[in-house]
């Protein structure tokens, strides 16, 4: 079930701008279908008129890199109609879609998207859903290839489209879904109040913990957890799973799979003990293990927090609601930051090991594809390239990174506009060893990555013994294994 990837290393050139923002209010369940005015007329009697009509609708449809399929003049007439669904975790994302997907009908007035997204919920068990009551989309967010390609739900991606990515998802010696962006994990945090008590990023995963006691001895709240999804608590597991699984046996989540290895080995259990460590310490923010998003956002901006492990989404919803976070921060003689007003400065680092070397995961974003249906219809399938053709050329793709903060994952390099704080993370990034090994990954079984939250919980909250908790992992991943 391994993918093979190659890991490749771009350059990232960034300029200081202003933001993109969008504004459109967002719902827990956004439903967008736009129909357009199409021309429509008479066809005369004669066979002059009628050899005039088709001339007018087939040259007058002509899009630059639009794949296109033979059609009867009748079938030109009509609209194909696509069925898009995604994940709504991330708001910004979903604006930048549905703003997508309007432009796009705007310039393909013979193709209707019907969007829609999961809100906060579970995407994968929202896809299920749409299997089961016989609603299963045409493009699709997928989470689990793997599994779906083996249901025979997933059609073949259109080469035109998966040679404009890298690291596709290929089965078999076919593509069935490919990355739409690459993100990472790290830390998160507001330079004011390190600059208020002259305190420096940390070297070492010694001195990290060396800057927790710091910050909480004289008041300071070090770290929160939590997040849409429990997002913290899997970035710190991965990070521990970094240090003390995967550095000592690289090939980890394969030999799980054959049960060569297993969460009750010395390895594993040293991680979880690592993670229940510092998750019990007093570094961590109060009740923080429950909370969203938007409250971690806001309590980070008033300073009763100073860290947080996440994924670089959360960067713009801080400028968001903080413009001033962006700007960048400067050293006074006293240690405290010019403009004493300013109450939130965001930085980012990842986090190093005890030797030193800096964390960073190379981690999927979001993976799509298409149907089995939509591809078996020679008219979907033309469409739907069309529309990942038209998502990923440089004009649109960079205005989907941009709200996310993310690393294209197109062989052609995009750049877009962002603040300082995302420069340097992209220049971090650019130079450090990346790890494509992380629970979430196409490694991972789909259940597990579903499960595993209410154990992060669990123990994060002493609820449940490190044994007991290896043993319920091990328990988790073969479950439904065939």
């Amino acid at each position: 079930r391994k993918n093979t990837r190659e890991n490749q290393k771009k350059g990232f050139q960034v300029k200081w701008m202003l933001l993109f923002h969008d504004t459109r209010p967002s719902t827990e369940k956004l439903r967008l279908k736009i129909s357009r005015n199409q021309a429509s007329g008479k066809i005369g009697s004669t066979i002059g008129l009628f050899f005039l009509c088709a001339m007018v609708v087939f040259t007058g449809c002509g899009q630059d890199r639009r794949v296109s399929s033979p059609q009867s003049a009748d079938q030109s007439n009509k609209k194909i109609s696509l069925k898009v669904f995604y994940s709504g975790e991330n708001v910004n994302w979903v604006a930048a879609i549905e703003n997508l997907g309007d432009i796009f009908m705007r310039e393909h007035s013979d193709i209707e998207l019907e969007l829609e997204n999961t809100g906060t919920g579970i995407y994968t068990e929202a896809l299920k859903v749409k299997e089961a009551t016989d609603e299963f989309p045409d493009i699709l967010e997928i989470q689990d290839p793997y599994t779906f390609q083996k249901a025979g739900k997933l059609g073949e991606i259109p080469l035109s489209v998966s040679n404009l990515v890298d690291r596709p998802v290929t089965i078999n010696g076919k593509v069935y879904a490919v990355p739409l962006y690459s993100t990472t994990e790290g830390i998160i945090y507001n330079q004011v109040l390190l600059n208020r008590y002259k305190l420096s990023e940390p070297k070492t995963y010694q001195e990290f913990l060396g800057l927790c006691r710091q910050l909480k001895s004289v008041g300071v709240t070090p770290l929160a957890i939590g997040g849409n999804n429990s997002k913290s608590l899997n970035c710190w597991l991965n990070y521990f799973f970094q240090t003390d699984v995967i550095a000592k046996i690289p090939d980890w989540q394969n030999k799980r799979d054959h049960k060569e290895v297993s969460f009750q080995d010395p390895q594993p259990i040293q991680m979880l003990q690592d993670y229940k460590a510092l998750m019990s310490s007093p570094y961590i923010l109060e009740d923080s293990v429950d909370m969203n998003d938007n409250q971690l956002v806001s309590k980070l901006i008033d300073g009763q927090f100073a860290m947080m492990y996440t994924d670089p989404s959360l960067l713009p919803q801080i400028i968001d609601a903080y413009p001033a976070a962006a700007e960048p921060a400067q050293s006074t003689g006293s240690g405290t930051v010019s403009g004493s007003q300013t109450k939130c400065r965001v930085g980012w680092f990842f986090l190093p090991d005890q030797h030193g070397n800096p964390i960073a995961v190379s981690r999927i974003g979001a993976q799509w594809a298409i149907s089995s249906d939509c591809a078996k219809n020679t008219g979907k399938k033309g469409a739907a390239a069309q529309f990942f053709e038209y998502l990923l050329s440089a004009d649109h793709y960079r205005k989907a990174l941009q709200v996310m903060y993310a690393v294209p994952s197109t062989k052609t390099a995009i750049l877009y506009p962002a603040a300082g704080v995302q420069q340097r993370l992209l220049v971090s990034y650019r130079y450090a060893a990346k790890s494509e090994a992380y629970f979430g990954n196409n490694e991972t079984p789909e259940w597990f990555t579903q499960s595993i939250d209410s154990i992060l919980k669990s123990i994060a909250t002493n609820a449940i013994s490190v044994k007991g908790a290896a043993k319920k992992l091990d328990t988790i991943w073969d479950h439904n294994e065939n």
